[in-house]
């Protein structure tokens, strides 16, 4: 899968509040490379529990602070440990205060406490989950999270105990998850193909 195409500035800032259709119309203002946003493809984006936005693109990741882009790159000292700068994904976990990032050649996690990036069995039991290349993380109760991955199917990890479980593991099923929703307890699935819905 190709995130490459004609540039195009995709991240819009919401300046107004929400009002009646009767009321003013919103207002938007756009960023790009102009402002310091390392790339106009965004490809996610999350907000943390300490105001920031992370922005991912195809050529690094970003946060916001209303003001100015810091911008990580494995090529600047802020990013040097990104697997790559290809970010596809990004899930903020408020439990425990991380945001993990999904690039093209495996999965980080930046810890506010350290200012700082590093592989995410530096937190947890499990050396696998370094090379996950996941374009979705999702997560619908705490210390579980689902990684949508662009070649190994999806994938559950349980945090508490280090256990990873796989699904969609057979020929093209690796490669066709497109999404997963939790839907008044139901979990659903979907590839390029069909609708599932996951039994315990």
């Amino acid at each position: 899968m190709s995130y490459l195409h004609k540039p195009s500035v995709l991240f819009l800032l919401l300046l107004g509040l929400a009002l009646p259709a009767s009321s003013q119309p919103l207002l938007f203002e756009n960023y790009s490379s102009r402002q310091g946003l390392s790339q106009h493809n965004c490809t996610s984006i999350a907000q943390d529990n300490f105001g920031f936005i992370w922005i991912g693109t195809i050529d690094g990741l970003n946060r916001y602070d209303g003001n100015t882009f810091k911008v990580f790159l494995q090529q600047n000292e802020a990013g040097k440990k990104l697997p790559s700068n290809a970010v596809y994904s990004l899930y903020f976990d408020s439990v425990r205060q991380l945001l993990w990032i999904g690039t093209a050649r495996g999965l980080t996690i930046y810890d506010p406490k350290g200012d700082s990036l590093a592989l995410p069995s530096h937190f947890f039991r499990n050396k696998e989950l370094d090379q996950f290349r996941a374009w979705r993380i999702k997560s619908f109760k705490p210390g579980e999270f689902w990684f949508i991955t662009t070649n190994n199917g999806l994938i559950h990890f349980n945090s508490t105990t280090g256990v990873l479980s796989y699904f969609f593991q057979s020929g093209q099923e690796k490669y066709s998850v497109t999404d997963i929703v939790l839907h008044q307890g139901r979990l659903l699935v979907s590839d390029y193909f069909k609708l599932y819905e996951l039994q315990p």
